[in-house]
């Protein structure tokens, strides 16, 4: 299985890299548990080198579709969109929406997970469309602090439940 991790360079991206290989599994949309092959971190800022094969960083910006077009592809099970933790109230969610479209132009449906320190309803609305579209199993989370264990610990739990444990309350 292969991740995604936008804000790839932020501690909270790293720590949850981490903590996910640590961890070496996931659940994919389809319900199957498969080990973790390659987490992707994508951040605008250069990120150092990783000392585990499995990371690969990549420096570009978020809202460039020709680059998200070249790094997603339908082996991406699981993707972190932390693109707007830290954002300003009113921030544009217009690299979610890109995102989104790319993942769906693949016609796989692969978990997303938005955390974000917006209010939910700005950061909940496209990822509810793109979800009952069925281009994504989408989820987004209000995240209270930015790093630490617990905001690892949320970003995991919020990926690992079903859709079927969730049904429409797919944002906490």
């Amino acid at each position: 299985m292969k991740v995604f991790i936008t804000h790839g360079a932020s501690p909270l991206a790293r720590a949850l890299a981490t903590q996910l290989l640590e961890r070496n599994r996931l659940t994919d949309s389809g319900g199957r548990e498969s080990a973790i092959d390659r987490i992707l971190l994508l951040d605008s800022a250069p990120a150092e080198k990783s000392a585990d094969k499995r990371i690969r960083n990549v420096s570009g910006r978020y809202d460039d579709p020709s680059l998200l077009g070249e790094l997603i592809d339908a082996d991406y099970c699981a993707i972190f969109d932390l693109t707007t933790v830290g954002a300003v109230a009113g921030a544009t969610l217009d690299a979610i929406v890109l995102l989104m479209e790319i993942i769906r132009e693949t016609g796989h449906r692969p978990k997303l997970v938005v955390g974000t320190t917006l209010a939910l309803d700005e950061a909940a609305l496209p990822v509810l469309r793109y979800t009952q579209m069925s281009a994504i199993d989408g989820r987004v989370l209000k995240l209270a602090e930015t790093d630490g264990a617990a905001a690892v610990a949320a970003l995991i739990d919020a990926h690992e439940r079903t859709a079927e444990s969730l049904g429409d309350a797919r944002f906490f």
